[in-house]
C-alpha cells in the first residue's frame, strides 16, 4: 500500500466517524486463525474462525524472518475452516498466513474487496533455547543508587532466562547522544547486542515532523495542524537506540504542535525521520515511572513494585488465566484498530480464550494475560476505559495493547498508557497499537516482547493492512525479555561437596509444573555469568554431579524445561533459573584452566557459522577445538596470524579453544 496525503487524511477522517455494522471491522480485518500439533505423522494443521460470505482463503507459508510470502501453498472456498500441512519436519519453525477475501469492497482500497489476515508461527517440538543473547541494562543514577537490591534481583532474573548481562548506570548529564554512543560501543563490540532495557528516567529520543512533512500532512492519531491540540512535529523514538545507520538527520523544522516538546527545529537533538532510515538491529525496551503524580508512591516506589510485579511472574509466583481481552471503543471505525489484537491472541490463545468486555470490571475477578483497549483519548484519560488515576485501583492485564489519541508522548506527566505500568498489579507490558498494528504472534512459539518490537518496526506492509507501518514512533514500554509462558522453577537446590572436596554433588525439589521433561544444571567460575550448560539431555532427576568444578568458588544455576503447547506451536521451554553456590573446592580433575591474560582473541562469541582467531605473534600454535570437558572435537597447528573455524555442524552450548595450552570459553548459538 502506498502512502501518500491523499490516503492520510482519508484514515484521519476514519479516527472520528463510525459506521453501524453488525459485525465490527476488527472483526471483519481479522482471520482468528491457530493451529494444532501433531507431532507422530508430523503434520501441522490450520483452524481459523469460518465467515460464510467469504469468497476465498488463501494459505501463504515462509520461513520465519523472510520478507516474501510468495504464491498461496493452497486456495480454499468460503465453506473451508481448516487445512493441514504435511510438509513439515519437527523443531523447524514455519510461518503461515491465512487471508480471506470478503465479498465487500475495501473503504481504502479503489474498489478492492476487503481481505482479512491470520498470522501463524506454528512449529513441532522446538528446540530448548538456553542463550538469547547481550543484554545491556541502562540504569538511571536514582534508581541505582535507590534499588540496589531491586536492580541485583533484575539482573540474576534477566541471567536466569538465558541473558548475558552488562549493568550500566546512566548519570543524570548524560544526553540522548551519549546514551546511543554507549549502547552503540556495546553493539559493535566482540560480544555485540541483542537488548536494551532501558530503566528509570533515561533521555527520550524525538523524531518525526508530522505535518510540516508533505507525504504525512497528519500525525498517526489524527490531530493535525488545525486541530487546537495539535499533535504534529516530533514523536518519542526509542527506536532511535537500536539503529545504528547514518540516515537519521536533524536538518528540518517543525513548529506546529501544540506541546513544546513535539515542536522540532534544525540542531535542536530531534531528528527529522518520520520513518525509519534503517532496520533495528536491537530491541529497546523502556520502564520510566518518574512523572507520575496522580500516584501517591514516588518514582523509586514504582519501580521497585514494578521489578517485584516482573520477577513474581518470571517465576510464575503470580500466574495470569492464559485469556486475553479486548475492549473496542471504536468498534464501528473502518480501520479495525483492535484487528491485530483479534489475530495474534487468537493464534496465542486460541479464539475461546478471547472475550469481549470492560477491561477493569473483568480484571476485579480475573488476571488476564492480554488486553486490548481502544478510544478516543487524551494524555491521561481513554474514552470507555477510564483516566490515569484509574490504574491506581485497578488491573490492568500483563501484556497491554492500548490506541488513543496521544498515548504516542510516553514522557509526559501521567500519560495513560505508562500508568498501566505503575498499577499494583500485572502491567509488564505496554504498547500503542492501531497505527500501525503490532506483530505480536511469535510470543507463541516463546519469542520474547523485544522480537516483537524488532518486527513491528521492521515491518514494512508486510503483515496485513495497518497504517503508519515502519514509523520512528512504535516503541516499545516495559521489560523486552518478558515471554508469554512461565512456570515454576524448581526449589530448595542444595549443594555439597564430596569427602576429598573435588565434585560438587547438586539436589533439589522438583518443579511443581505440568509436563516437565527434565531439569538442566549450568556452571559459572562467576555470579553473574556467563553460566556455562553441564548437561547436554535433561536430567530427570533431582540430583547432579558435578566432575569437574574449578578451584575455589563455583556458581550453580538450574532450570526446568517442559514441552509447552500453545495455539501456535509445540516447543521445549525454560523456566526462569534457581542459583546456589559453593566454594572449598579443593583440586580440579580434566577440564583446563582457563587463562585470564588471552594471548588471542575469538570473535564473534557467540558464534552461529564460523568463529574467526586472531593471534599476537607468527609462532607455531597448536589449536584445539574443545567440548566443554576439554575433549578435543577438532585440531589443527598454524603459524598464521588469524585463522578461522567453521562451526556449522556443531550443536548450540559451550566449547573451549585452546591455544598452545591457554584456554578460552566461546559459546555456539544456533538461531
Amino acid at each position: 500500500m502506498k502512502n501518500n496525503t491523499t490516503t492520510i487524511l482519508f484514515v484521519f477522517f476514519f479516527l472520528f466517524s463510525t459506521v453501524a455494522q453488525a459485525q465490527s471491522f476488527s472483526k471483519k480485518r481479522s482471520v482468528e486463525g491457530y493451529a494444532t500439533i501433531n507431532s507422530g505423522t508430523p503434520s501441522i494443521t490450520l483452524h481459523w474462525e469460518n465467515e460464510t460470505k467469504d469468497s476465498a482463503y488463501n494459505i501463504y507459508r515462509r520461513a520465519l524472518g523472510s520478507d516474501n510470502w510468495g504464491s498461496p501453498i493452497q486456495s480454499l472456498a468460503s465453506t473451508a475452516s481448516e487445512y493441514t500441512d504435511n510438509n513439515v519436519e519437527k523443531n523447524k519453525v514455519y510461518e503461515y498466513a491465512i487471508i480471506r477475501t470478503n465479498d465487500e469492497v475495501e473503504p481504502f482500497g479503489n474498489g478492492a474487496l476487503l481481505s482479512s489476515f491470520s498470522y501463524i508461527a506454528a512449529g513441532i517440538e522446538l528446540e530448548t533455547v538456553h542463550q538469547r543473547g547481550e543484554m545491556m541494562v541502562l540504569v538511571s543514577s536514582l534508581i541505582m543508587d535507590s534499588l540496589d537490591t531491586e536492580v541485583k534481583q533484575l539482573q540474576m532474573d534477566l541471567i536466569g532466562d538465558g541473558w548475558n548481562v552488562n549493568l550500566v548506570k546512566i548519570s543524570d548529564e548524560d544526553s540522548v547522544e551519549s546514551v546511543k554512543q554507549i549502547i552503540e560501543d556495546q553493539y559493535n563490540s566482540d560480544a555485540g547486542l541483542d537488548a536494551v532495557f532501558l530503566l528509570g528516567h533515561i533521555p527520550v529520543p524525538y523524531s518525526g515532523q508530522y505535518c510540516d512533512d508533505p507525504t504525512w500532512t497528519v500525525p498517526p492519531d489524527g490531530h493535525g495542524s488545525s486541530d487546537p491540540n495539535s499533535h504534529c512535529g516530533a514523536w518519542p523514538a526509542d527506536a532511535y537506540y537500536g539503529s545504528f545507520g547514518n540516515g537519521w538527520t536533524d536538518a528540518g523544522t517543525s513548529t506546529k504542535g501544540k506541546r513544546e516538546a513535539n515542536q522540532n527545529f534544525i540542531g535542536d537533538g530531534k531528528f527529522d525521520n518520520i520513518v525509519l532510515p534503517d532496520s533495528i538491529k536491537v530491541a529497546v525496551g523502556r520502564v520510566d515511572l518518574s512523572n507520575l503524580p496522580t500516584f501517591t508512591e514516588t518514582e523509586v516506589e514504582l519501580t521497585r513494585r514494578y521489578l517485584q510485579k516482573s520477577h513474581d511472574y518470571k517465576y510464575a509466583i503470580k500466574i495470569p488465566e492464559r485469556k486475553a481481552l479486548i475492549e473496542d471503543n471504536f468498534a464501528g471505525q473502518q480501520e479495525g484498530f483492535a484487528s491485530g489484537a483479534w489475530r495474534d491472541f487468537s493464534a496465542q490463545l486460541g479464539p475461546s480464550n478471547i472475550i469481549e468486555a470492560d477491561l477493569f470490571t473483568s480484571t476485579k475477578s480475573t488476571d488476564y494475560l492480554f488486553n486490548y483497549v481502544c478510544g478516543a483519548g487524551g494524555y491521561t484519560s481513554c474514552n470507555g476505559l477510564g483516566r490515569t488515576d484509574s490504574f491506581k485501583t485497578n488491573s490492568p492485564a500483563v501484556f497491554n495493547h492500548m490506541f488513543g489519541s496521544f498515548f504516542g508522548d510516553f514522557d509526559i506527566a501521567n500519560n495513560i498508557g505508562r500508568a498501566s505500568l505503575a498499577a499494583p498489579n500485572n502491567g509488564l507490558i505496554w504498547i500503542w497499537s492501531g497505527r500501525p498494528k503490532w506483530v505480536t504472534h511469535t510470543l507463541a512459539m516463546g519469542e520474547t516482547m523485544g522480537d516483537c518490537a524488532l518486527r513491528s518496526q521492521n515491518n514494512n506492509y508486510d503483515y496485513g493492512v495497518s497504517f503508519f507501518q515502519n514509523q520512528a514512533h512504535i516503541g516499545l514500554n516495559g521489560d523486552p525479555s518478558i515471554r508469554s509462558s512461565m512456570f515454576q522453577p524448581v526449589s530448595n537446590l542444595n549443594i555439597t561437596l564430596n569427602n576429598d572436596k573435588t565434585r560438587v554433588n547438586l539436589s533439589w525439589d522438583h518443579s511443581q509444573a505440568s509436563d516437565v521433561t527434565g531439569y538442566y544444571v549450568y556452571w559459572s567460575d562467576s555470579e553473574t555469568g556467563p553460566y556455562i550448560l553441564l548437561n547436554q539431555t535433561p536430567e530427570s532427576n533431582n540430583n547432579f554431579t558435578h566432575y569437574t568444578p574449578e578451584f575455589g568458588t563455583n556458581y550453580y544455576m538450574v532450570r526446568t524445561e517442559r514441552l509447552e503447547i500453545t495455539s501456535s506451536a509445540t516447543y521445549f521451554n525454560l523456566s526462569e533459573g534457581v542459583f546456589n553456590s559453593i566454594d572449598g573446592v579443593e583440586r580440579t580433575a580434566s577440564v583446563p584452566e582457563l587463562s585470564k591474560n588471552y594471548e588471542f582473541a575469538v570473535y564473534p562469541n557467540p558464534a552461529q557459522d564460523v568463529l574467526k582467531l586472531r593471534f599476537a605473534d607468527n609462532e607455531h600454535k597448536l589449536v584445539e577445538f574443545c567440548d566443554i570437558q576439554g575433549h578435543v572435537l577438532h585440531s589443527f597447528e598454524t603459524r598464521e596470524a588469524t585463522k578461522t573455524i567453521h562451526v556449522e555442524a556443531y550443536s548450540s552450548g559451550f566449547y573451549i579453544i585452546r591455544v598452545n595450552g591457554v584456554a578460552k570459553r566461546i559459546v555456539i548459538a544456533k538461531n
